[in-house]
């Protein structure tokens, strides 16, 4: 609580401009789309690591591996999901890459017959994108 004799603080210069209402709105469904991706390997960690410590592991070593890397993805993520929450430019980069990323696995998805699961993903990456671009076009830079 400031000071009775302070001045108080003034409004329109706040440390972090506010986002307009359309890119807070973008910032939000960013946000979401990269948290549920943070998902996909936190639960293929757990799964493994289920198999593993119920003994229907083949070599406990390489899965030990994919856990790890499983995590890592997900911390990964979940801290562009934090950047974009927070309208920070700095997780862009990270964020549309992994978006780029993500398109390697389209042309299997169609060449395995399911196209329409490859056009869903395509639709995907370009939305969560472009929400990561105008959610943090705003923010601040680090």
């Amino acid at each position: 609580m400031p000071a009775p004799d302070a001045p108080p603080p003034d409004a329109s210069s706040p440390v972090t401009p506010p986002a307009p209402p359309a890119a807070k709105r973008w910032q939000r469904i960013g946000t979401g789309l990269v948290a549920v991706e943070a998902l996909a390997p936190l639960v293929a960690a757990v799964t493994l690591l289920v198999q593993l410590l119920g003994g229907s592991g083949v070599v406990a070593r390489n899965e030990l591996m994919v856990i790890g890397l499983c995590v890592v993805a997900a911390a990964g993520l979940a801290v562009v999901a934090r950047g974009v929450w927070r309208a920070n430019r700095a997780v862009r980069t990270a964020g549309v890459f992994w978006q780029v990323l993500m398109l390697g696995v389209v042309p299997a998805m169609w060449q395995a017959g399911q196209q329409v699961l490859a056009v869903a993903v395509v639709g995907y990456v370009a939305l969560t994108a472009f929400a990561i671009v105008v959610g943090t076009g705003e923010g601040r830079a680090r």
